[in-house]
């Protein structure tokens, strides 16, 4: 419990200047060169944000910050999912 309690005070440590903040983000200029390239360079560079799966990107996040900030391995990640729908 210790363990995870100092995870979990480090973790907040981290990203208080980002929790605590308001973040206001414009998408002119990528909606502009989103609109400026050709059709070939659309399917190479694929960042319309109007087709991301905004589900698929947080779960990739978050597990992003169990493995990267947290050290917990990858195999951790299926059972956590199973205890946090219990």
């Amino acid at each position: 419990m210790w363990r995870a309690y100092q995870k979990i005070h480090k973790f907040s440590g981290v990203i208080s200047n980002f929790s605590t903040k308001e973040w206001v983000f414009g998408e002119e200029n990528t909606l502009g060169l989103w609109e400026k390239l050709s059709p070939i360079d659309k399917t190479i560079f694929e960042f319309d944000m109007r087709t991301l799966d905004w589900n698929q990107y947080f779960k990739d996040s978050v597990d992003g910050v169990r493995i990267f900030l947290f050290q917990d391995k990858p195999s951790t990640l299926p059972s956590a999912r199973r205890k946090m729908f219990l």
